[in-house]
Formats: structure tokens, sequence, C-alpha cells
């Protein structure tokens, strides 16, 4: 007993019991309340400090709070004490191990083993620290020797099935984690068996492993982690996200997990959860080079391309001899029209591999974009010489051949695409439509009719506006633009949903009119449409314009952005996020101005960021959409009857729904001469496309052409291939092939000069002409056509009811073929036509763009002030 000079006078306090201190330890120690434990060992310390189980168990105490100097120095003086103990040398080297000191761990571990030959910890700790050094020999003796004493050790064969790994082995890898996942039920083998079953293609099996494994250690992070990763491998994104999202929540700092939670949201089309996670990483490991590139392609994604070049920058400045990160820099400064930086950086990229697929297309699209077409050639043909099995950069070159009109090389390597993958059905379909533009007419009704059938079938991508060329009926348009539309529908949705958008109440008198178009650069629709956007009635409408594709940073991009009152680029990648942009701007009137053609704002549209949404122009059929309530368009084009082949309730315009822009001038004057056209003859022209040609209508000039003997037909020359394939058809009519002159593409100003050199200009059948036909009636060429059975094949008709010449509307092709030559051989009646044509701009519809805009802003408010009735959307008719 003892008196405590601080207790009150006569306080007696007891000495303590060495004893009930150890006991009292021990259990705080095993209940795992190491703090509490501490304060106990050291006061044991001061009452046995010679007894070298004191000194143990406080580093062993220490050690478990990574406190790990302070551990070695009581493991050093227990192993003072008691220099026999093998447990003491075992602790000591976990210690020097924690500390970095493997080779004195490893003497530590060696010097247990030699006073306990049968310490398997000690024996599988000296594997371990083997295995870390690629010892991979040495490290199965320690294990051997583990197991000749116990075959089913758990360590020693986790440890095993890590070495078999290191050795590609997966199936004894499997073997092993088998065995010490049974033996001792824990999480580690249970995670390393599963990921062993994965590369062993056992998806399933591992998958049902982890699911079993997270139920029973709900708090082994390791294993959310990995089945979130397999769940992503199965494109079970929803499930994975889950699993990834319950890693990082067991661990915040669990940055692998983040990181795989940061890809999955990109697969789910969380563009902004992606960002979310990525951004948090990309600050505490901003050296990451696979966090910056991943970050990278999500913020391209949000169309953020400034962020995203700065993003790529810092990751070539940490990693600058990874030609793959460099050329993605390099085909991110093209696709922002930053030619001479992207082919910089390609070339670098080339420089440090120079079989950089990526790389090397920049290069040849920048050789074609400056004209350097054969060196263009080579650089693609070089490409896929190069036996490459990537499909992605294969359609690359294909879409580059393609635009250097080389249509039969196109062809060829979308063919090796499909050897590569047969049910790739883009490039079936880029093969059809290729087919069709080169003219190769071969078998064309068994073609046809096997693309008809693949359509049906769905599954295929394909560019439904196409179809208006093939021989099928606007019903059989309908029914595939439905299922093209409720495609792009569910295809947009993210995976976990999202929220109807809300329409706020209306901000002002003036309506919001916004426009969705796919891009801003120079073409015909932007052209005409920028005037449309300059001729609204800014006391009735606030006009915004949405892009899906960013500036190309021209005069003219420019200047069609600038007609508009606001506008903004849209993140293509990223539907959902475009909508609420569109919807945050209060926009009472959305306009989709692209339909179902290649570049077009339907996923957007499919979110309804607008109460009341139409479409015009660009594409002009039934766009097949739920969520597209009006089409505009005319009584010619679309009868009333043809309104329920379509989804949309028709808006009528009382001349034509075409727009039309007035030139500005026309080109000097040209001859005949000039141009390669005989003197002489009866010119007869067709300027558009050659995907819109098709048998029939050839057949039917070829009868013409038969008939008028001193004639020629002056086509465009959009395709090389396509002009040997129709001399070819010409001459199995009986027609010389050089009666078939084509002309080069020159700008607008001299196409429409050299079209004054034409007699008369023959429309198509399936599908008619548009810009082509207008730019003829403005200089006075009168256009011959036949009013067909869908949209498409009538576009000619409303033109000319619109430029005051119904008269050259016939009703089928026997009509059009005696019209044709009945024009061949009366010039009198041409010369009438011209005229009337010329004067009948100044008073007719098709060139009144003032009036064309007044009917279509009217039309718009109808339709507005409809929805503000509170009735749905019903066909609108405006009065002449």
């Amino acid at each position: 007993m003892s008196m405590d000079e601080n207790s009150p006078p006569g306080t007696v306090i007891e000495a303590p019991n060495p004893e009930t201190l150890w006991t009292r330890a021990n259990a705080l120690a095993a209940q795992g309340n190491l703090l509490d434990a501490i304060p106990l060992y050291l006061e044991l310390s001061d009452l046995w400090p010679q007894e070298a189980m004191v000194w143990l168990n406080l580093g062993i105490v220490l050690g478990a709070l990574h406190r790990h100097d302070e551990a070695r120095q009581c493991l050093e003086r227990s192993l003072d004490m008691e220099p026999d103990s093998p447990l003491a040398e075992y602790q000591l080297g976990q210690m020097h191990e924690h500390l970095g000191g493997v080779d004195t761990a490893a003497s530590h571990y060696l010097a247990a083993t030699e006073l306990d030959p049968g310490y398997l910890d000690a024996w599988n700790s000296l594997a371990d620290i083997s295995l870390q050094c690629d010892e991979l020999d040495l490290a199965r003796q320690y294990l051997e020797t583990v197991l000749q004493i116990d075959p089913n050790d758990p360590a020693a064969n986790f440890l095993l099935g890590n070495l078999a790994l290191k050795k590609d082995d997966d199936v004894a890898a499997a073997r092993c984690f088998s065995i010490a996942y049974e033996a001792a039920n824990d999480p580690a083998c249970g995670n390393n068996l599963a990921s062993t079953l994965a590369r062993l293609d056992q998806l399933s099996e591992a998958i049902d492993l982890l699911q079993k494994l997270v139920r029973a250690h709900p708090a082994y992070k390791l294993a959310w982690n990995t089945l979130g990763g397999l769940l992503m491998q199965r494109q079970r994104y929803g499930e994975g996200r889950t699993a990834l999202e319950q890693a990082v929540s067991i661990d915040e700092e669990f940055h692998a997990a983040r990181h795989g939670l940061a890809r999955c949201l990109v697969h789910t089309r969380d563009l902004l959860g992606a960002q979310a996670q990525l951004e948090h990483l990309s600050k505490v490991t901003p050296n990451d080079v696979s966090v910056l590139k991943d970050y990278a392609v999500v913020t391209e994604r949000l169309g953020d391309f400034e962020h995203t070049a700065a993003l790529r920058e810092r990751a070539i400045a940490l990693a600058p001899d990874d030609p793959r990160l460099i050329a993605d820099h390099a085909n991110l400064l093209h696709s922002v029209r930053r030619f001479d930086e992207a082919l910089a950086f390609a070339e670098r990229a080339l420089a440090l591999d120079h079989t950089e697929l990526r790389a090397q297309i920049v290069v040849a699209s920048t050789f074609i974009l400056t004209d350097r077409l054969d060196e263009a050639q080579d650089q693609l043909r070089a490409i896929v010489s190069s036996g490459t099995r990537d499909v992605l950069v294969l359609n690359m070159v294909a879409s580059l051949f393609e635009k250097i009109k080389e249509a039969a090389q196109a062809v060829a390597v979308y063919e090796h695409i499909l050897e590569l993958v047969p049910d790739d059905s883009t490039a079936a379909v880029r093969i059809f439509d290729l087919k069709m533009a080169m003219c190769d007419w071969e078998d064309y009704d068994e073609i046809c009719r096997s693309q008809i059938e693949r359509i049906e079938a769905g599954g295929d991508e394909y560019d439904v506006f196409n179809l208006q060329a093939l021989p099928v009926d606007y019903a059989f348009i309908g029914k595939i633009a439905r299922q093209a539309a409720a495609k792009i529908a569910a295809t947009a949705m993210p995976e976990a949903g999202t929220a109807p958008l809300v329409y706020a109440a209306p901000r002002s008198e003036r309506i919001r009119l916004g426009y969705a178009v796919g891009y801003t650069w120079f073409h015909s629709f932007p052209l005409v449409h920028e005037e449309i956007v300059r001729r609204h009635d800014r006391d009735r409408f606030e006009v915004f314009g949405y892009s899906m594709r960013p500036s190309d940073g021209s005069k003219f991009c420019a200047g069609y952005r600038g007609a508009f009152d606001h506008f903004r680029d849209l993140p293509d990648t990223a539907p959902h996020l475009a909508a609420q942009i569109i919807n945050q701007d209060g926009i009472d009137v959305l306009i989709d101005a692209s339909g179902l053609t290649s570049i077009n704002c339907m996923p957007v549209c499919s979110f309804r960021p607008a109460p009341v949404q139409m479409h015009a122009f660009g594409y002009s059929i039934t766009t097949g959409a739920d969520y597209i309530d009006y089409l505009v368009t005319d009584r010619t084009y679309i009868p009333e009857e043809w309104e329920a082949v379509g989804t949309e309730k028709l808006l009528y315009l009382p001349d034509t729904f075409m727009p039309t822009k007035r030139p500005e001038k026309i080109g000097d004057p040209v001859s005949r001469a000039d141009v390669g056209l005989p003197e002489g003859v009866t010119v007869f022209s067709n300027f558009n496309h050659p995907c819109k040609f098709e048998p029939r209508i050839f057949a039917a000039w070829m009868e013409i052409m038969d008939q008028v003997l001193d004639s020629v037909l002056w086509f465009g020359a959009w395709m090389h291939d396509t002009q040997a394939n129709l001399r070819r058809q010409a001459a199995k009519y009986g027609i010389d092939g050089d009666r078939l002159i084509f002309a080069k593409i020159v700008d607008h100003e001299s196409h429409l000069a050299r079209l004054k050199l034409v007699d008369l200009a023959l429309d198509n059948f399936q599908h008619g002409g548009g810009v082509t036909s207008v730019d003829a009636l403005w200089v006075g060429l009168p256009v011959l056509t036949v009013l067909g059975d869908k949209p498409g094949a009538r576009l000619g008709a409303t033109l000319c009811n619109a430029a005051g010449i119904p008269d050259m509307i016939t009703p089928d092709l026997p009509s059009y073929i005696e019209r044709a030559i009945a024009l061949a051989n009366d010039p009198e009646q041409r010369r009438q036509l011209h005229q009337r044509l010329i004067e009948g701009r100044e008073s007719h519809p098709l060139f009144d763009n003032e009036r064309f805009n007044r009917n279509l802003d009217d039309a718009i408010v109808a339709a507005w002030q409809n929805h503000l009735a509170g009735r749905p959307p019903q066909r609108i008719e405006l009065d002449a």
C-alpha cells in the first residue's frame, strides 16, 4: 500500500496488481481497444521492466496503430531480453517491412524460422517479400516449405496464387485461391479468386462469388471495386455503379474505385457525374495521367474543348512519350479546325511511333483539307496496308476516302470491316449507299430488296432520309422513321433515367423561338437559314440557336451564328444535358432543322426541352417521333391523306415549305466551249448528287436522248467511279458514253453562270432535287419533274408550283419522257418558259422571301396559341 502525495491526508492507494493489469491489457488488445491497452502496457513496463512479453505486446499494439518506429524500439527491447523468441523476430521483421527495410525484415523472418522451423507466418512473409522483389523461384521454395507442413495453409496458397498470376498461369492461380478461400473464408482470397475466374472467362461465376462475398463482408472495399468492374464488363452498368459507389463510400480516398465509378458513369451517359468524380481525382492525384486522359474524354463529350485541350496538355507534360495521348490531342485540335497545331502534334506522335494510326488519320485529313489529295490517298492506303483490325480507325479511313470522292476505295475498306465484324450494320449500309452513289446498279432489284429487308428487320444504322431514293412508298418510310426515332430516344436516355423537364411560364409577350441545327459551317441549309433567322419578326420572337457541332472559325459560320439573338453549342454526346440547356433558356417553340439525317438533334428533342416542338427545312418528312408535334410542309409535298403516316400534325404553309435565298450575284458569263460542252446541241442537265439516281429514271433519260439525237446530258462530277458506271449503263441503251458530260464542282456563283448554258433540267423520279432545282429556276432554266408517290418524289412539283410553272409537272414517267422530247424540239416554248421564270421571280412565291417568313411566323404563332389554349397539337393551315 502507498500514499499518493496529491491525495487527501489519510487516503490509502493500493499498489496496482501486475497480473490484473496484464490480463486487462491483453483483453483490451484482443477486443481491438488498442489505445486503451497502451497505458496499461506502459504501466506494466514500469512494474515489470525486464518482462520481454510486455515489450513484445506493446510493440505489436503500437504496430497495429501504424506507430511503426515506436513499435520497432519496443520489439528490439523485447528481443534483447529474450533473444530466442521467434515471435519477437517475426514481429520485428513486420515493423522493418512497414518502415521500408525489406532486407532487414527478411533477416528477422529467417531468424524466426531458424528458431522455429514450423513458423508458417514467417515462411509466408519471406515468400511475400520474394514475390515483391520478383524472386519467384525463391518465393516458391519458401511456400513449398509451408505446404509440406500444411497443404491447405490459406496464406501460402494465396501467395502461391499470386505467384501463378505473375507467371500467367491463371488455372493454377484459381486453384490456389480456391484452396485459400475455402480454408479461411478470407475476403482477399475470394476477391483474387473472382478476378482470376474473370480472366478465365468465367465471368458469371466470378460475379456470383463476389456478390456472396460482399454480403458476408460488406465493409471489404476491394470486393466491391472488383464486382463493379466485372459488372461493367457485362454491360450491367447500373449494378456496376452501385457497387463502385459502395466501394467509395467505404473509403473516400479509394481512388481506383472512384476512377472506375467515373468510367461507369460515362457508360450510363451521366457525364456530369463522371466529370465530378474525375475533377475530384485530378485534384487529389494531379499527376495521374490515366485520370487526366479520362477527364479529357468527358469534357470533350461535354463540348468543353478549351478545358479538354488544357487537360491533354497537362497529361502530355507528364507523359511526353505517349504517342496515343499525343495523337488524341492532335485529333482534338483537328476537330476544332486548328489544323497547323493538329498536324504538328500528329507528326510528334508519329516520331514516337510511326504506326500510330490516329495520328496518321490526322495527317491524311489535313492533306485533304489542303488539297494534297495524292498524299492523302497514299497515307490512307498505308493505314489499310498496315493490317489494322481497329474498326474505328478503318471507319475513319473509309469516310476520308468518301470525302475525296474515292467511292470504290471506301467500299473496299467497308467490305474489309465486314470481314472483321460480319454484323457491322454501319459498314453494310455505307456499302449500299456508296454503290447507289456510284450508280453501281448490277443486280439493283436484288440489292434493294435485300437492303429493305435488312432495314425492316431493325438494328441497322441508316439514314432514313436516303430511303426516299429507294423504290419504297411513304408508308414504309414512316414505319422505319418511327423505329429510328424510338431507338434514338431509348439510346439517349441515361441508364439511371432522368426527371421530365419542367417548362417555365412564358417570360414575355415575345415567343422564345429556338432552332436546333446539326452544324453551322457553310452548306446549302445554313446559307438559306441565315436569312430566315434574320427576317423573323423581332416584335414577336426572340430567336435562339443551338448547334450540335462547334464553330469551324470561318467568317460564314460567325455570320450565321450572329443572325440569332443568342447562340449556344450543345454537348452532342450528352443529349439530356443539351436538353437542359435549351429548357433553362425558357424556349417556347423549338424547331428541329435536321430530322433523321446523319448529324441530327433528335436525341436532344427526345427529352422535350420545349413545350412545342416542330420540324422544318432540313429533312422535311416525318421524323416518326412522338416528341415532335408539328411538321412544317405544304399540300403538294405532303397531302392531307398522308398525315397519318407520320407522328406529327401537319402545319401547312400556303405556298411552299421550301425556303430559298436570292443569290447576291451570278458569276461572269461563260461559253459552252469554256465548260466542255459541244455547240449546236440540246443540253439536258441534272446536277443532283448521284445517290438520287436509279435505273428507272436513267432509262427515261436514255430514251429521251435516243429520241433527241443532237443532245447531251450534263452531270456534276460528284464521284470518280460514278462516271464510268453511268457511261457503261448508257451503252446498254445504245447511247454513246461521250454524250454524258461531267462537270467539276465549282463555287455557287460560277455554277449559276454555267446553268444558263442548259436548255432543260431533268429532275429525278424517286427523290427530287432541292437546292439544285431552285438554282435552275432562279436563272430561268425550266425544270421538268414527275409527281411521285412520296414527299421526296414531289419536291419538284412544289417548287414548280411556287415558281409559276405548274405545266412542268408530269403525272408519270411516259408523260415526263414525252414532254422532255417535245421541249427539246421546241426552242420557242423553252424561251417562253425561261421568260416566265425570270419575270415570276418578283411575283411568284418561290423567291418571295419576305412572304415566306410572314407565313412561317404566322404558323409558329398559331402553334403556340394552340398550346396556350390548352389544346393538343392539331393540323394548322394558313390562308393563302
